[in-house]
């Protein structure tokens, strides 16, 4: 018995001492120490390579000893400058700036021709810019489009937080959006579903025990926004995904936006209203009229009043649009499915009631399997009938655009604002969209060829015929009859029940909160 405890205390002391080492244990480098992190050009992967912002954002978000990696070139005065190749025009706009200047040097016994860094002294390169490199949020726009959020800045923070939208407004949205929801107790506020379970982790909180399931909104697990009262709401932490919370930079926001709060952001800054209406049927059938609820909503908040913000309304149900035709307000038809075209009958019914046009990506540059194969005529059909047209939804993430477009988001931004003509972009990342609004080189009145959208169908010719993405059947055409829709259904008489803390304020909450998944108030600045 005494072998054996002394067995275990000899095993017990060994792996102590195993797990001591394994702390103690240096890198596996042949100095000992930590791997160095090189930033080549900066962070050249987001910014242009070997710009002041690149270099700077590498010195702000890397490790404490990251280390720049400067390319060193030579000027005519013999300056060191940093730029990523000696060919002066690979990654600047200098072919613009001195048209005539282009020389040819032997280099690696190989001639090449273009513009060189030995060719010029310091003074003359002052006037050239990466692509991007000396953005200030201040320049002029140069290019005309309305940049409209999707819940704030909702890329960077959770969507429809104080954060999303104080990011978007810095970040020079023009629209902001709110979908509005209702709380038990009647408070409006701003969340992009019905479903909490969508957007918080009520599922980890006291309320999990509450789920139910609607058939009439397809929900199988459901906690929804009028289950709860506000302040059991806003005791609630939002959705934070695994990938932004893993790599520590995702900060959890503030609050869910009380609308209220919302409408102070608008006022300060810029703005618009917009109106999603998804369950229509669904909350007149609850009692909820959506159409007054707007109206009294804008009332209540001064915006029918005034001149400087316009006010948008959203919705893809035509019957909905036609009940505010007779305010001032941009009435925005959303036509959510792909379509390859549009007919003429089709253009004038929908100018009967709406002012502008909200199309899918895929509507406008037709996609197999993330290819472009085409591109169709519905833009230049909507606006030669003088209806605006806004395009959802743009994104950062590399994923989301086609292959086509280089995984650059910029790239897909500029074929649909230079090669399509659109009027906005819907986007989660509202300064990718503004950086590129203010980007210098738009000005010009011949644009580099960096600036020239893509050719459709491009790379599909340079794939065998094994390798091309499977044809998939064909987007339909918009016709008439999916535009034309019957009245709206009466709201339905219900009676409340008791409630001695129903006041009239109160009940004007519950009846403005009912925009659930139907509404989102945004204010556009007009200035």
């Amino acid at each position: 018995m005494w072998n054996l405890w002394c067995l275990s205390c000899l095993v017990l002391l060994f792996a102590i001492d195993v797990v001591g080492q394994r702390f103690q244990t240096k890198w596996l480098t042949l100095s000992g120490d930590a791997p160095l992190v090189i930033a080549r050009g900066g962070v050249s992967g987001l910014f242009p390579d070997s710009s002041y912002e690149a270099y700077t954002m590498a010195m702000e978000t890397s490790l404490p000893n990251v280390i720049s990696w400067c390319d060193v070139q030579l000027t005519k005065d013999g300056v060191g400058i940093c730029f990523p190749d000696l060919k002066l025009d690979n990654a600047s706009d200098i072919d613009v700036h001195y048209k005539n200047n282009k020389s040819e040097y032997l280099v690696n016994r190989v001639l090449i021709q273009g513009w060189f860094s030995v060719d010029f002294n310091l003074n003359d390169l002052a006037p050239v810019t990466y692509c991007f490199a000396h953005w200030n949020k201040n320049d002029k726009p140069r290019e005309k489009f309305l940049i409209i959020t999707s819940e704030g800045a909702s890329g960077d923070y959770q969507g429809c937080t104080d954060m999303a939208y104080t990011k978007a407004v810095s970040d020079g949205a023009d629209v902001l959006d709110c979908p509005v929801q209702m709380t038990k107790d009647g408070i409006p506020f701003c969340l992009g579903s019905i479903n909490l379970v969508d957007k918080t982790t009520i599922l980890q909180s006291p309320f999990s025990n509450i789920t139910n399931t609607d058939p009439v909104l397809n929900i199988i697990t459901g906690i929804f926004t009028f289950n709860l009262n506000w302040d059991e709401i806003k005791s609630l932490k939002t959705a934070i995904s695994s990938l932004w919370s893993g790599f520590g930079l995702y900060r959890n926001p503030k609050a869910i936006n009380v609308v209220g709060g919302f409408l102070d952001i608008c006022k300060k800054c810029h703005n618009s209203i917009w109106c999603h209406d998804q369950n229509r049927d669904y909350l007149a059938n609850q009692g909820f009229g959506v159409i007054a609820a707007v109206v009294e909503a804008l009332r209540n908040t001064g915006y029918n009043n005034q001149t400087s913000k316009k006010v948008m309304i959203q919705s893809k149900d035509s019957s909905v649009l036609k009940e505010f035709k007779k305010r001032s307000y941009e009435l925005v038809y959303m036509i959510d499915d792909n379509i390859r075209d549009i007919e003429s009958a089709t253009i004038s019914e929908i100018k009967s009631f709406a002012s502008s046009v909200i199309l899918t990506k895929n509507s406008v540059f037709r996609s197999e399997d993330d290819f472009l194969v085409g591109k169709t005529d519905v833009v230049k059909k909507l606006q030669s009938s003088n209806l605006l047209v806004y395009v959802q939804r743009f994104n950062n993430e590399f994923v989301s655009q086609a292959w086509d477009f280089f995984s650059d988001s910029s790239v897909e931004i500029n074929n649909y604002i230079v090669g399509a003509g659109i009027d906005g972009v819907i986007t989660d990342f509202p300064r990718t969209a503004a950086t590129y609004r203010r980007n210098r080189c738009l000005g010009y009145k011949h644009p580099s060829l960096y600036f020239s959208p893509v050719e459709t169908g491009g790379l599909l010719q340079f794939m065998s015929r094994q390798s091309l993405p499977p044809a998939e059947p064909p987007s339909p055409i918009l016709t008439e009859s999916d535009v034309v829709e019957p009245p709206l259904p009466p709201v339905a008489k219900i009676t409340p029940a008791s409630n001695a803390d129903a006041s009239p304020i109160a009940q004007s909450s519950v009846v403005a909160g009912v925009l659930t998944c139907c509404l989102t108030i945004l204010l556009a600045d007009l200035s």
